[in-house]
């Protein structure tokens, strides 16, 4: 199992991924548009297989001759259209299953999220805890994709599912530049009392864990959460990345109930003014920030003998400081 499609190769767990994979001595191919920047890939030393999620035959045809598929790509958030999320989360991972079973792919590992759980509150959440439709476009669509990779599994085709939480490290794009430049301007506030955990993992750990279900196949057939060691809570992550910048953390609150009402005021005049990027404030944002839940990895220790490399504090560290 050597040739491998990673899928999102230049977005934040693809691109990790690409680079461990090689590390390894894996033939990598990374899914790019041909309009795409592929710079990346060619400093990775990775090879690209052009193909677009917005179009299944590319997808199709990019599975020919592979031997696994790592599937990272996926819209992800809660701002955009129904149809969108559909398309790019649903459509374009049954467009590449299918093409996996066709061509004779040995393996398909498909990267979730537990956002598939729901608004599950105040609860140890294992990977049998039922998956819960929520009418928010991202986690309905991650559910719908989950059901046909277990369909195509069914089929003959040979799948795991990693559910990341919050994912964070170099290369990211979204939630860490965000979050350094709300501290910087003095303008970020933690939503509740901020000593609940921050479900956050680094993008290294998540890499492990895709690596080890290619690798073997106790984790075939079957989900696996995936989080950081040693998790912090939002207090002291936020303070975490305060110090490595150099600055003082936050010390505003805002009520969860407050902050979730707020974020639904902005996503109606948001979608009122036809606004194309998502407010600062959402109400999947707010649950993301203030909800109270933890995640059960044990399932993988057991099955796989996985446990995170890094913990949070060292994953921030890294991650921030090859940043600024």
């Amino acid at each position: 199992m050597r040739r491998v499609l990673v899928t999102g190769a230049t977005g934040l767990v693809g691109s990790h991924a690409v680079a461990r994979l090689l590390e390894e001595g894996y033939e990598v191919y990374g899914l790019v548009r041909r309009s795409s920047d592929a710079a990346i890939l060619e400093r990775l030393g990775a090879r690209p297989r052009y193909g677009d999620l917005r179009v299944p035959s590319s997808l199709l045809e990019a599975t020919q001759g592979m031997d696994a598929v790592v599937h990272a790509a996926a819209k992800v958030g809660d701002w955009g259209s129904r149809k969108e999320f559909y398309a790019l989360n649903v459509q374009a991972t049954e467009a590449l299953l299918q093409g996996a079973l066709e061509n004779g792919v040995g393996k398909f590992v498909h990267v979730s999220s537990v956002s598939v759980y729901g608004r599950t509150e105040h609860k140890l959440i294992a990977e049998d805890e039922p998956l819960k439709p929520v009418r928010n476009p991202y986690i309905d669509t991650k559910i719908a994709a989950e059901s046909r990779v277990r369909e195509y599994q069914a089929k003959g085709l040979v799948t795991s599912i990693v559910r990341p939480c919050l994912i964070y490290g170099e290369r990211d794009r979204h939630f860490l530049p965000l979050i350094c430049k709300q501290i910087k301007a003095g303008r970020m506030v933690i939503i509740g009392s901020g000593e609940h955990l921050a479900n956050l993992v680094y993008a290294e750990n998540v890499v492990d864990l895709l690596l080890l279900l290619l690798q073997g196949d106790r984790g075939d057939g079957e989900a696996f959460n995936c989080v950081d060691r040693d998790l912090l809570t939002w207090n002291e992550a936020l303070k975490k990345i305060a110090g490595l910048m150099g600055l003082t953390p936050s010390r505003r609150h805002l009520p969860e109930v407050l902050a979730y009402d707020l974020g639904l005021l902005l996503e109606v005049w948001g979608r009122l003014t036809r606004r194309e990027n998502p407010p600062l404030l959402t109400r999947f944002t707010a649950k993301l920030l203030g909800g109270h839940c933890a995640y059960d990895t044990s399932k993988a220790e057991r099955l796989l003998g996985y446990r995170p490399r890094f913990s949070t504090a060292e994953g921030l560290e890294r991650s921030v400081r090859r940043a600024l």
